[in-house]
């Protein structure tokens, strides 16, 4: 990690937004294995059908494996199958299932929000220190785990973090509490502001600075409110934690990766985890239910639209401009001419006429935390909704995917279990699989058509296609690699096939929202045309290689149709003697001499004729092209 610069401009927060109570993060992170020794493991595909089929009997099971069926896949397949056009392993749709078995009260689900006193942001070269009110540097959340597979093999580990949802405090039905060493807890409730959740997206933004680093916003899993700094963790030492826990199994419930992804042998016996990295957090899902923040989304989309269009595209609802109006009031009322504390001022830019509530809100949607300092044109960027529907607005960034909804319904219905809106996270989770997987495409053609013609000291210039190029140029080479290179190439192709073009996912959702909404996120991260140039890249590329392929096979061609002429010759030169010889052992005898040669030159003459009518014929046909 760099070492931190001065602060050009100090800062405290003032939040537009401050009762977010029903707010959920999903982090995802990666996994990947190796056999023990640390090297990579042979890789493999899921046949989620099969396994979806096999879980879905363990239902009618006994003892551990039906438990197992009732607390890690049944909470989350009866949201999803309602939704979807088929089980696990339908047109791409990956097995989902929760990490533990634990109740939504337990202790282990028990994790603080631990905020510093002060954070600062690098924005346009100026670093900008924000000092944290108080009240809101601790927030407690539940740990609400879960595990995404996919027919390529690949396995993501979802760590959402959520606020209180109602039942959490409930056992579920035929449960006692003396049941279950792990203790409950009680939830204790702190709404968040927008500061809150911008520092959270920008663990996603820039994993590399921040998501190993406890000191710049920290987790802590003490059942009361932290008081102990050394047992903080960054956001990668608490996924890593919970992880070995779960590996460890000491649990009395089941988890996901004893009783689902090693009993169905997705993860084999030898294998072991590699521990998590920066590299690891691929992505970040937020979900925010507000009527207050749709609000705000449907009025800074219609802002700036023609009034017909406005008008029209009006989400079938009117957000209460009290409700909005109060948020501005308040705002103004602490922060308005809020003096100069310690040298520092209220977040605002006094010289940006905007409203308070549209620029927090392009800040939300982007993940920026200068969102004081937006310019009309930033604002109209950065609040283009990927999606919009009459209750929820979607909007996404290359590193995250938000959506802000009212009264939402499977949100609140879901949270207890999985923490979220199920529909969200699948949305989530496969647009993120398609894009890893068009990003490993990307990779391999990369590989193609620059690896091999790589050189200087840094390797950072090439001479594209190289390997084609030198089959091209030594094409009438009678020996070389040309075969070997041939068949590196197609060996790579074979893999690209394999483990990327046919792992895309297809029509998952039943329903238009869900649909829609799903294409929406694909189509604004170009998920699509990153596949369909990809596709074309390498349908260009099998040409280019097939013709090499042709032209050295048409030298080889003429090469032995040059060694065959030879023997013809050879052949022809020898019939008059055989015709002799055989002649002779009829008793025919007095053969001039002169017959033999005359016979030979004019069969010779007459191969020669032959091959050079047909050599001119060539000659001609290709010069007409």
């Amino acid at each position: 990690m760099a070492e931190a610069r001065p602060p050009d401009r100090l800062f405290f927060e003032a939040p537009a937004f401050r009762d977010l109570d029903a707010a959920a993060f999903t982090f995802a992170f990666e996994l990947s294995y190796h056999d023990g020794s640390g090297q990579p493991i042979e890789r493999s595909a899921f046949r989620l059908r099969e396994i979806s089929d096999a879980m879905s009997r363990s239902r009618g099971g006994e003892g551990r494996e039906r438990e197992a069926f009732a607390t890690l896949v049944q909470p989350i397949r009866s949201f999803l199958d309602d939704v979807t056009m088929g089980p696990a392993g339908t047109n791409g749709r990956p097995a989902l299932f929760a990490a533990s078995g634990a109740r939504p009260n337990a202790r282990s689900r028990s994790v603080w929000l631990c905020r510093p006193e002060t954070w600062q942001y690098e924005y346009e070269n100026e670093v900008s220190e924000l000092a944290v009110e108080p009240a809101q540097r601790f927030h407690h959340f539940r740990l609400r785990d879960s595990f995404a597979a996919f027919e390529s093999g690949r396995i993501f580990y979802l760590l959402t973090l959520t606020q209180q949802a109602p039942g959490d405090e409930a056992t579920r039905k035929g449960e006692s509490e003396q049941a279950d060493p792990d203790m409950a807890c009680d939830t204790q409730r702190a709404p968040i502001d927008e500061y809150t959740v911008l520092q959270l997206q920008q663990l996603a933004l820039d994993p590399d600075e921040y998501a190993d680093d406890a000191t710049y916003l920290a987790f802590c899993r003490d059942r009361e409110s932290p008081v102990d700094t050394t047992r903080f963790l960054s956001l990668i030492q608490l996924a890593e934690q919970r992880l070995q826990e779960l590996e460890a199994n000491n649990a009395a419930r089941p988890n996901g990766i004893a009783d689902v992804m090693r009993a169905r042998d997705m993860i084999a016996d030898d294998c072991r985890r590699r521990p998590l990295t920066a590299d690891s957090l691929q992505r970040l899902a937020v979900g925010i239910e507000s009527d207050t923040l749709l609000g705000t989304a449907d009025r800074v989309n219609r802002k700036f639209l023609p009034p017909d269009q406005a008008a029209a595209s009006r989400m079938g609802w009117i957000a209460r401009g009290k409700e909005i109006e109060d948020v501005k009031g308040r705002w103004e009322a602490t922060f308005g001419n809020a003096p100069s504390t310690g040298g520092r001022r209220a977040h605002d830019n006094p010289d940006n006429s905007f409203d308070r509530d549209f620029l927090v809100f392009a800040g939300l949607a982007q993940g920026i935390p200068d969102f004081p300092y937006q310019d009309e044109s930033e604002v109209h960027d950065s609040t283009r909704p990927a999606f919009m529907s009459v209750e929820s607005a979607i909007y996404t960034h290359p590193r995250f995917v938000l959506e802000v909804a009212k009264s939402w319904r499977s949100f609140n219905t879901a949270r207890p279990a999985i923490g979220t809106c199920p529909y969200l996270l699948l949305m989530f989770v496969v647009s993120l699989h398609d894009e890893l997987v068009v990003a490993e495409m990307e990779r391999v053609i990369d590989d193609l058509i620059y690896r091999p013609g790589a050189h200087g000291a840094q390797r950072t210039r090439s001479y594209p296609m190289s390997d084609v190029r030198s089959i091209l140029i030594h094409a009438k080479a009678m020996f070389g690699e040309q075969e070997a290179i041939l068949q590196a190439n197609l060996h790579q192709r074979l893999e690209l096939f394999r483990w990327s073009s046919v792992h895309r996912s297809g029509n998952i959702f039943r329903y238009p929202k869900e649909r829609g909404a799903l294409e929406a996120i694909q189509k604004a991260m170009a998920t699509g045309t990153r596949f369909d140039r990809a596709h074309n890249t390498i349908d260009r590329m099998e040409s280019l290689v097939e013709d090499v392929a042709n032209l050295k096979s048409a030298y080889a061609s003429r090469r032995t149709n040059g060694l065959l002429l030879v023997l013809a010759i050879v052949g022809v030169i020898g019939i008059p003697k055989s015709v002799k010889e055989f002649l002779e052992t009829l008793g025919v005898t007095g053969i001039h001499k002169g017959w033999f040669t005359a016979t030979s030159v004019l069969l010779l003459g007459a191969l020669l004729w032959w091959f050079l009518s047909h050599w001119r014929r060539g000659r001609r046909a290709t010069r007409s092209r």
